[in-house]
């Protein structure tokens, strides 16, 4: 399959909105969420006003389909998101739709993402993902590491 890795559209910022809901990982005991849970201020600052400074994204297209996206955005101490670490340390977000997992996809966008990030100078990248979340171990093998546990995920950082 042919997929190619890009920098995201303005057209297409929509698309940011809705891998965040993909993203959301779902434990097996849960029914699924309203889609309009994105849109409650706690998420929707990881795609609302779109273009800060910092802010960094890429789509992978196949086929003239959008897959999936990876970005990342600086947050600070007096609204953190997630996976805050430091203001000066953006957050990556990330999903791959069902139909392109477990081929390359996410791997491709995340290699992407650190690359343009270490070409803007940034240092280090962070993210928080749920400890029973199949993306753990695609994080891991990138170098991302727990530096906070608590509840049931892990606040992760990596070195670029």
């Amino acid at each position: 399959m042919k997929c190619n890795i890009r920098m995201l559209q303005d057209h297409e910022l929509y698309f940011l909105r809705e891998m965040l809901y993909a993203a959301i990982f779902i434990r097996s005991d849960s029914g699924p969420l309203p889609e309009s849970i994105v849109d409650r201020p706690e998420l929707s600052k990881y795609y609302r006003n779109w273009g800060r400074m910092g802010d960094i994204a890429f789509v992978a297209d196949v086929r003239d389909n959008l897959a999936g996206a990876a970005w990342c955005r600086l947050f600070d101490e007096p609204d953190p998101g997630y996976g805050f670490i430091s203001d000066t340390i953006p957050e990556i977000s990330m999903a791959v739709k069902p139909e392109y997992r477990n081929i390359g996809v996410g791997s491709w966008l995340l290699d992407c993402l650190c690359d343009e990030a270490r070409k803007q100078h940034i240092h280090f990248l962070s993210l928080n993902v749920d400890k029973l979340n199949p993306a753990l171990n695609l994080y891991l093998r990138k170098g991302f590491e727990a530096v906070k546990e608590g509840g049931t995920s892990i606040t992760m950082k990596k070195a670029l």
